[in-house]
């Protein structure tokens, strides 16, 4: 292929994870080019009729020869039914929306027409987001009878990039108070009763902490099971203490202000597929505390920040399902956080120390340059 020539790439959706992990990148030699997509049509008449995602209106592409004019597709979760060659990254495993197969046998044809397209020559390369995503993916394949080898083969591990917003901690504001941030719509998925608890109990011994929430305090969640009346003690407790400062909003640039000021940013959560702040807050130079589910692991470490271990199933999610598994991660959540700030109570300078260790781990492995890099050599190969 002439090297001068650049390669288009065509995607379907530009929405958050589609910029973070490919059209939002300089790639090298590349141009992305926004393709139609007959499907939308499906999904948009199945939501406002349903108020729900359908999952293989969402995750399925069938193109047209409208706006067709690209080398190679890259989706994010979904697959395509054309055969121009074609990537996806993906962030659990595919298909996305299906349990394993013959749970519900409604799915089967679905679960059936994405692992043919998997398989198929079409389909060039599949980009995992992490080492989790690629393990349920192995988990997934593993339970069919077919061996899918063929599938796996196909599949490369690639952290999204991370700009970094300071170079040095030093740059930091020194304070008298240790400034603990919060910043989630999604609030007791997140942990933040348990936040609010141990928090609580600091502030009324007079520790010198702040703690920083930016939520609409959102309940109702699958996974923390949180409902009205959380929010509305959340709410009293957060008026309790002058030390809480809640933002039901901010700007992403205040947002950023925020990180760039607040000393350890708080990720207790109940479950995650990835989590982008444990990449932005070490990019601020905040050390985060987190939970080790899924791909948090990864992305934190006792190193650079704090790792709170909760219970985790075979594809090392943590989300919790029954109200014994939700009172076992509270549990965890609550005694493990206290005995963290404690030691950064004890120990204040292990905030910059590991801040800026975060910083040098986010210039070695996000670096958006290599990244970009690795995305043209895949393009470049799938038109090999």
């Amino acid at each position: 292929m002439n090297e001068r020539k650049k390669i288009k790439i065509g995607y379907h959706a530009s929405g958050y994870n589609e910029k973070r992990n490919f059209i939002g990148l300089d790639v090298p030699n590349c141009n992305y080019v926004k393709a139609f997509d007959l499907f939308k049509f499906y999904r948009h008449f199945y939501f406002k009729l349903k108020k729900k995602v359908h999952p293989q209106f969402d995750n399925l592409f069938r193109g047209s020869l409208i706006g067709s004019n690209y080398d190679v597709m890259h989706f994010w979760n979904s697959v395509s039914l054309s055969n121009k060659p074609w990537i996806t990254t993906f962030e659990y495993y595919l298909p996305r929306g299906a349990h394993h197969y013959g749970v519900d046998a409604k799915e089967n044809s679905y679960i059936q027409k994405v692992l043919g397209r998997l398989n198929h020559d079409s389909c060039k390369t599949l980009i995992a987001t992490s080492a989790y995503a690629l393990n349920a993916q192995k988990n997934y394949l593993a339970d069919l009878t077919e061996s899918f080898d063929s599938i796996l083969n196909k599949v490369q591990v690639i952290h999204p990039s991370q700009n970094l917003i300071l170079n040095d901690v030093s740059k930091k504001a020194n304070s008298e108070k240790i400034k603990f941030a919060m910043v989630g719509g999604v609030f007791f998925h997140k942990g933040g009763r348990e936040v609010l608890e141990v928090v609580g109990k600091f502030l009324d011994r007079g520790a010198p902490i702040e703690l920083h929430i930016v939520s609409p305090l959102l309940y109702g969640d699958f996974a923390s099971g949180s409902t009205e009346k959380d929010q509305a003690w959340a709410i009293d407790v957060i008026n309790k203490y002058p030390q809480i400062i809640w933002s039901q909003s901010l700007s992403n640039s205040q947002v950023m202000d925020l990180l760039k000021s607040a000393d350890v940013v708080l990720l207790p959560s109940y479950d995650e597929t990835y989590g982008y702040s444990a990449l932005e807050c070490p990019a601020c130079g905040c050390p985060v505390i987190s939970t080790d589910g899924a791909a948090l692991a990864e992305l934190n470490n006792n190193k650079i920040g704090w790792l709170i271990n909760v219970d985790k199933d075979r594809d090392r999610r943590s989300v919790p399902r029954s109200i014994e598994a939700k009172l076992n991660i509270k549990e965890a959540i609550t005694s493990q956080l206290n005995d963290i700030i404690e030691e950064i109570l004890a120990k204040p300078d292990l905030i910059k120390e590991k801040g800026q260790l975060a910083i040098e781990k986010i210039k070695l492995e996000n670096n958006p340059r290599i990244v970009a890099e690795k995305l043209s050599a895949i393009y470049k190969n799938a038109l090999n």
